[in-house]
């Protein structure tokens, strides 16, 4: 699968750039900063929505690294802090606290943020200054005000309008972010740049359906009922880039977005 090398090297590159080799990282903390990309891996395919998008936009898949490795270190970040016992936001992922202790995962989560954002000003060229701009905006105008905001009507009575709101703000965003970083490292005009996001919105949105606390579906409706509906979104983005001869890597993201590394389905909690 065209995937599976991208992956990898993915992975690898989000490794090095969280333990920057200039700026040498105690051991301890190595293991633990490790640990939180590991339990981020299983939504690597998100990420590489990056190189789909720098394929699409007419590049090679390679040209957006950059923009999933910063995706991946941020998605690590918020798995740190988002899955500590005060939070309950019950995510699908590892605590990583639970292994590493609470002091380490939040140590982990402060210092994979600004690696992300270091690494986007290091490694983007002309770019540099845009997408890490990008990229402290969603964390900083949308993720953590949805998050504070899903926290704050968590435990009182709220209508359904300020929980989609809420839940809106942070959806998807992920995805969006390694889409448009994609189709800009290729060098895409501004039309394709908003495509691209566009793609990568829907792509995160149909999974945090299945998964993120707070989406108004969640309100009386099963977890089938969840899935169901984040499949056919799924479909719907799959059967819009159909026949775009440079949306292939994209199409074969969307086609194994169920798959984990192990073959597993992530629509399948457990």
């Amino acid at each position: 699968m065209r995937t599976v090398p991208l992956r990898r090297r993915l992975l690898d590159e989000s490794r090095r750039a969280a333990c920057d080799p200039v700026h040498p990282v105690p051991h301890d903390l190595v293991l633990v900063l490790d640990r939180a990309l590991e339990a981020a891996a299983a939504r690597a395919d998100l990420c590489l929505s990056s190189c789909a998008a720098a394929e699409w936009a007419g590049g090679e898949p390679e040209e957006g690294l950059p923009g999933a490795v910063a995706a991946l270190l941020m998605d690590a970040a918020l798995t740190c802090h988002l899955t500590l016992p005060g939070f309950s936001m019950d995510l699908p992922s590892e605590a990583v606290w639970l292994e590493c202790g609470e002091a380490s995962a939040i140590l982990a989560g402060d210092a994979l943020l600004p690696a992300a954002f270091g690494y986007l000003a290091s490694n983007c060229g002309l770019h540099s200054a845009r997408l890490a701009a990008a990229a402290s905006s969603l964390f900083c105008g949308n993720i953590l005000p949805g998050f504070s905001a899903e926290l704050s009507l968590r435990d009182r009575r709220s209508d359904l309008g300020e929980r989609e709101n809420a839940w809106r703000l942070h959806a998807g965003g992920l995805a969006r972010f390694a889409s448009e970083a994609g189709a800009v490292l290729a060098g895409a005009g501004a039309g394709d740049v908003d495509r691209a996001a566009m793609a990568g919105l829907a792509l995160g949105r149909a999974f945090d359906l299945a998964f993120m606390p707070g989406c108004p579906s969640r309100q009386g409706s099963t977890e089938a009922e969840r899935e169901e509906d984040a499949l056919s979104m799924l479909s719907e983005l799959s059967d819009s880039l159909s026949g775009d001869p440079r949306a292939g890597l994209f199409i074969a993201i969307l086609d194994g977005i169920h798959s984990s590394m192990d073959g597993e389905d992530l629509f399948a909690r457990g």
